[in-house]
């Protein structure tokens, strides 16, 4: 079933790289193996993903002509404004603040996490820092860090 935060598509028109609903969590597309029509049926696709917020491996099997939901990603800029303790305090592209994102759990990698706070507390010379970013619902997670001189 559809909601405003998915798509409905058919399980032929699945690619890798792309995002599908498997078990209710929004997956990255990692493997995708086919298997032929039978006598009685239609062909059935075995989908294996990688969890976009949590990164555990996901698999289901669907029918080839089977809708199924695709999570709308969107891919959010964000402006760091401050940094206070482990929350990040940032600007949406519509101008509004959030404060509900952490350091330590929405940014991808640790090693990430490091190089915006090193960015933050001793880059003087940056006029912006830039956070890119996937977002599904109200869940958000920090991919990449670009600097604005």
């Amino acid at each position: 079933m559809a909601s405003q935060f998915t798509v409905l598509q058919t399980g032929n028109s699945l690619r890798n790289g792309g995002y599908v609903m498997l078990r209710g969590e929004p997956c990255r597309i990692k493997q995708l193996n086919w298997s032929a029509p039978g006598k009685h049926g239609s062909g059935k696709i075995r989908v294996v993903g990688m969890g976009v917020f949590d990164g555990r491996h996901r698999e289901e099997i669907i029918g080839s002509q089977e809708n199924v939901p695709v999570p709308v990603i969107l891919k959010p800029t964000l402006l760091l404004v401050d940094l206070e303790d482990d929350y990040m305090v940032v600007m949406t592209e519509s101008g509004e603040e959030r404060t509900d994102l952490r350091l330590s759990q929405n940014v991808q990698s640790p090693e990430l996490a490091e190089q915006i706070e090193k960015t933050f507390c001793e880059d003087e010379d940056a006029a912006e820092i830039l956070l890119h970013a996937l977002a599904f619902k109200d869940r958000c997670l920090i991919v990449k860090l670009s600097i604005k001189h």
